[in-house]
């Protein structure tokens, strides 16, 4: 998968009607861009994460109980 907008949208509790009126966009293509193999733009994704109000890791990469060990040494 290259994302996880799908997961992270329902782990906030939002509908994709909820979703389409903020990104100002359709129903359909929410169901599109949430799709795991959508190659999305980083604009998009963005657009994403102002609505789920989420870091933008959450929605690249299956998050993890810890960082990485070399974030935790910073």
């Amino acid at each position: 998968p290259l994302q996880r907008l799908a997961a992270v949208r329902r782990q906030q509790g939002l509908s994709l009607d909820t979703v389409a009126h903020r990104l100002n966009i359709e129903i359909e293509q929410v169901l599109h861009q949430e799709s795991e193999s959508s190659d999305l733009p980083l604009s998009v994704v963005y657009a994403w994460q102002k609505v789920l109000k989420v870091p933008v890791a959450e929605l690249l990469v299956e998050a993890s109980d810890s960082l990485v060990p070399p974030v935790l040494q910073r």
